[in-house]
């Protein structure tokens, strides 16, 4: 009597597959686990972890993107490896074509791609990105694959942006501040010379009284050391320098005291008014520049006359804020309650 073997042949073929099954389930459920693994790894990177595949056409497509896409890119990845063209599109058009330059010259060669580019994301933000990718492989029909991650350097480059502001204001202010020296040394020299020359000219009209013609024009050269040296305190005001002290001043008074010397050398077709209050309105100021503020006002007031003949007409008074026209105030915004 021959012996059957153990089960039936369709009972085999049923155990095959069930094996078959169950390695195919494990396989699977592996793989499950390992892209669940990656994605949880890449989810918690800063920054977008991609792979993206090119033809040799041209054409190229995101085949993978990690969750960070979102924050970056105010896209979901879904959104993006659907439609690769969403982040061509949001390039800045002045880093566009770099970028493509950039990527072709990557493609062709196979070199690692490595640039910075800015983008707008679709709520008007103006972001930098930095993207980093390396080809992982080379498929039968040409393709090429490429791995590689997307960070969000905006921060950094906005720090980057304000530190080189700094550095200008740095180093344009350690300008200034050696120029500011220079005029303050050139200032106080030129100063120191003029006070030579007036009291020379002081000593030497005191013993020209008997030639009345030598007098005047050293009465003159007078009279420019003092313009001079009023110019030399001018440019110490200027840089900061001036230690002038501020007192009280009857605005009529100054005027009637120097008004006369602030107007040498006034046109002979051109008349002056004084029109002086006898106690004028008093302030706390300094005087030398009053001198100035006074010396260019008649200054303005002579060239609207435009060299013709006229009255320069001088007058001290007091106005109120709402005479006052707030677009000629300096600084902008000056309160008239303030106290200096």
């Amino acid at each position: 009597m021959t012996e059957k073997p153990y089960g039936s042949g369709s009972e085999q073929e049923e155990k095959r597959l069930a094996r078959e099954h169950r390695k195919r389930k494990k396989a699977e459920d592996a793989l499950l686990e390992s892209k669940q693994r990656y994605d949880r790894i890449a989810d918690s990177i800063p920054g977008v972890i991609y792979d993206y595949v090119c033809w040799p056409d041209g054409k190229s497509r995101f085949i993978y993107m990690s969750s960070g896409c979102r924050e970056i890119f105010e896209y979901d990845a879904q959104q993006i490896t659907a439609d690769t063209g969403l982040l061509w599109r949001m390039v800045h058009p002045d880093d566009l074509e770099r970028l493509k330059s950039e990527d072709r010259e990557a493609n062709r060669t196979g070199n690692r791609l490595q640039s910075e580019v800015r983008i707008i994301v679709p709520s008007g933000r103006l972001k930098w990105i930095q993207l980093i990718s390396l080809p992982i492989g080379q498929m039968a029909d040409s393709r090429i694959i490429w791995s590689g991650v997307i960070l969000d350097i905006t921060d950094r480059k906005r720090a980057e942006e304000e530190k080189e502001l700094l550095d200008t204001h740095l180093r344009q202010a350690q300008k200034m501040e050696a120029l500011g020296r220079m005029a303050g040394s050139v200032a106080h020299h030129f100063n120191n010379e003029l006070s030579v020359v007036q009291g020379n000219l002081e000593l030497a009209l005191e013993g020209l009284d008997r030639d009345p013609g030598i007098k005047k024009y050293l009465f003159e050269a007078m009279k420019a050391a003092r313009r001079s040296a009023r110019l030399g305190s001018q440019m110490l005001t200027y840089i900061g320098q001036n230690t002038g002290r501020k007192k009280a001043v009857d605005l009529s008074d100054f005027c009637r005291l120097h008004i006369h010397e602030i107007l040498d050398g006034l046109p002979d077709e051109v008349c002056l008014d004084e029109q002086l209050q006898a106690r004028g309105t008093v302030v706390h100021a300094n005087t030398d520049d009053l001198v100035r503020v006074v010396a260019c006002l008649v200054e303005n007031s002579l060239e609207a006359m435009e060299d013709g003949p006229g009255a320069l007409r001088v007058l001290a008074e007091s106005a109120g804020a709402a005479d006052t026209v707030q677009m000629r105030m300096f600084p902008a915004g000056w309160d008239f309650a303030c106290r200096y």
